[in-house]
């Protein structure tokens, strides 16, 4: 009893004569390693999946001890979405899920393979069988529904969907279904051109096509009965509508060339947030989406250059000082950089880690996820900016 007494207070003396950290000192919790920061953040999402399996923009609170809150309420609310986004969310949570999941990926694989199988049932419950061609297969909006995003949440949970295929063997039984939701996919672009909201509405624009594009390369990889003519088809009109909206420095826009891109409606929105501008998204976008069409990363030097002038990097709004703040960004240029490889990525992946690691949350029913301090997560709420923040650190991660 005397030598273990001695050889605890011998631990003590080491352990108080340690040196703290600069975090420790500072009375902040120490950053995560990147691999721990994603499971936290699967951990999160997993907590507050809904009892249908879904996730919720505004209501994923009600699965919270104690609802979440953002550190800055009165600019951010309490990380609440819209909820016509729910079908989108709910891919964009299951997308985090299977990343971890995929082959080679180990540990608390049982409980996020659970939360997968749950989510996928849900969206099946969503989706529309019909003798319409442009309803048939789609994952939630019924006749009744005329919102434009729904074509947009279609895309994100079909390519959920088509990501389950490939890393799990669970989901084979939903492959014919999953071949309906990518046959629409492959309808609704406008010929020769690309994709917009809608079912070829005649207009086309960026954001709407990078995802769409992610979709038919899915689609690929999970080997789902899609005619490779029309996958060609569809990959030839994409290249020349991002190509026709890249200008010449390289800068991609959303409706023609080098434009601002995309822009939240409401104008209360837009004055705390005129800084996403600044930054390229679109670009990050052409860049990805060129590289699934076909193009080599060497005849995209000028995009990728103003992608790496454009670093991730946390910087909230304070003052005159603008944010950086730009998931969205984030999560683009990540799968931008990661199909141009080299030194470009990994320079890219470490400042991402240095932006998402020492904001991700941790004590409380926040523990693992990120606060929605950026524009777009006003509409997808906490659920969006954790599950698109876990993609892109999961990404980052393959950066050697």
């Amino acid at each position: 009893m005397m030598l273990r007494a001695w050889v605890m207070m011998s631990i003590g003396v080491l352990l108080a004569a340690r040196p703290a950290s600069s975090e420790e000192a500072k009375g902040k919790p120490v950053t995560r390693k990147p691999e721990a920061a994603v499971k936290a953040a699967l951990d999160w999402l997993v907590r507050h999946q809904d009892s249908d399996g879904g996730w919720r923009a505004a209501g994923f609170a009600k699965m919270c001890k104690d609802a979440c809150k953002n550190r800055a309420p009165k600019m951010h609310g309490e990380g609440r979405g819209e909820p016509e986004h729910d079908a989108g969310i709910t891919g964009l949570a299951m997308l985090a899920l299977a990343g971890h999941l995929a082959p080679g990926k180990g540990g608390g694989s049982e409980v996020y393979q659970k939360s997968l199988e749950k989510s996928a049932a849900y969206l099946a419950s969503l989706q529309i069988s019909s003798e319409n061609s442009e309803e048939n297969g789609r994952y939630g909006g019924g006749g009744e529904d005329q919102s434009e995003q729904r074509i947009y949440n279609h895309a994100i949970a079909t390519l959920a969907l088509c990501e389950a295929i490939t890393v799990s063997k669970e989901f084979e039984a939903a492959r014919g279904r999953v071949t309906d939701a990518v046959r629409l996919c492959v309808g609704a672009q406008n010929p020769g051109k690309a994709w917009r909201y809608g079912v070829r509405p005649g207009e086309n624009d960026t954001s709407v096509t990078g995802w769409m594009l992610q979709v038919l390369a899915s689609a690929k990889k999970a080997k789902l009965d899609i005619p490779k003519k029309d996958i060609d088809a569809a990959y030839k009109g994409a290249s020349a509508w991002l190509k026709q909206v890249t200008a010449p420095n390289g800068k991609t826009g959303y409706f023609a060339p080098g434009d601002e891109g995309s822009r939240l409606s409401k104008p209360q929105w837009q004055e705390f947030f005129p800084f996403s501008k600044e930054m390229s998204p679109m670009t990050a976008v052409g860049v990805m989406g060129r590289i699934i069409c076909g193009e080599k990363p060497k005849d995209l030097a000028r995009s990728t250059k103003l992608l790496m002038e454009q670093l991730p990097r946390w910087r909230e709004r304070e003052g005159r000082n603008l944010s950086t703040i730009n998931m969205y960004y984030w999560y683009y240029g990540t799968k931008a950089l990661q199909a141009t490889g080299g030194k470009d990525f990994k320079s890219w992946a470490k400042a991402l880690q240095e932006a998402l690691l020492p904001n991700q949350r941790q004590g409380g029913d926040e523990d693992g996820s990120w606060d929605t301090a950026d524009e777009w997560s006003l509409i997808g709420g906490r659920v969006y900016s954790t599950a698109i923040c876990a993609i892109a650190l999961e990404t980052s991660l393959k950066a050697k």
